[in-house]
Order: structure tokens, then C-alpha cells, then sequence
């Protein structure tokens, strides 16, 4: 899904769900999401049932940390009213 200009992965259990999880990979702002990163989430979605959802949010040196906390604090309502409600 692309909201915003920023893509956002899902990723589902086997089961249908109702829980969901927004996952930011961690990396600075500097360094994208890596394979360890998928690993991680594959196991959260195992062990905890909870479908995750996962921005890919744009990085330095093109963009300052404080834009894309800017948009998670201004969107974040919206982000999570699509991902926890229009997908529960």
C-alpha cells in the first residue's frame, strides 16, 4: 500500500486477525529496512498472531529526520486508522 508517498508493507499470519502492529524498522534514518529486519518481523508475526504493517519511510541524506517525524506525528492517527481499522 502506498499512503502519503510513503509505501507501506503488510504483513499477515496464516490466520485472519484483528491485531495489528506498526513496525519502523530501525536504522537511524539512514540505513533502510535489511533482511534481518524481515526475519524479525516474520518471527513477531508468528509468535505474537498480529498482522504487522511497515513503513518504508524516505531516509537521509534526501530527507532530515525531523520531516518524517513530522509526518508519522501529523499522519499517525490516519496511518493507524487504515491499518487497524479499514484492514481489521
Amino acid at each position: 500500500m502506498k499512503w502519503a508517498n510513503i509505501l507501506f508493507f503488510e504483513i499477515t499470519p496464516a490466520k485472519k486477525t484483528s491485531q495489528t502492529i506498526i513496525y519502523l524498522a530501525g536504522g537511524g534514518f539512514v540505513l533502510p529496512i535489511t533482511s534481518l529486519h524481515y526475519e524479525f518481523i516474520a518471527q513477531i508475526v508468528e509468535e505474537t498472531g498480529a498482522r504487522l504493517v511497515v513503513p518504508n519511510y524516505p531516509l537521509a541524506p534526501y530527507y532530515h529526520v525531523d520531516d518524517v517525524m513530522a509526518f508519522f506525528k501529523g499522519s499517525l492517527s490516519e496511518v493507524c486508522r487504515w491499518a487497524c481499522v479499514a484492514r481489521g
